[in-house]
């Protein structure tokens, strides 16, 4: 089986994402067991040029990194350095669990508090096919 997963953005610095169309701001996948599926500017060039504003542009390090391995769905810190909150909670782990409607965000690289550049609600359907 698969699992089929929409990161749906609904904040973004700067940028009004209600605004903006659903294909603009989801981006989706399957997934397969074992899979893993990084996200970031230089991943999905076309959906972060519409959230990003000029001046964040510049970055295109990979935010996170989502994987599968049933029956659960993970995130995934991809450094040290990289500040995660999953659901307003500070990830502290290298992994958390997510679970379908879970909000995921993503801070500037090296903050020191917890304001999101970007969040995305995670949006799964596991199939069989």
């Amino acid at each position: 089986g698969r699992l089929d997963v929409v990161l749906e953005c609904i904040h973004a610095g700067g940028v009004d994402t209600e605004a903006l169309p659903l294909r603009h701001r989801c981006i989706a996948r399957s997934l397969e067991a074992g899979d893993p599926w990084p996200v970031g500017p230089a991943r999905q060039p076309e959906v972060f040029e519409k959230l990003m504003d000029a001046g964040a542009r510049a970055s295109t390090e990979d935010l996170l990194e989502l994987h599968w391995r049933p029956p659960c769905l993970y995130l995934q810190r991809l450094s040290p350095q990289s500040l995660l909150l999953v659901n307003g909670q500070v990830v502290q782990s290298r992994s958390s669990l997510l679970q379908h409607g879970f909000e995921v965000s993503a801070c500037a690289r090296g903050a020191r508090q917890e304001l999101p550049v970007f969040t995305f609600r995670v949006l799964s359907k596991r199939t069989s096919v």
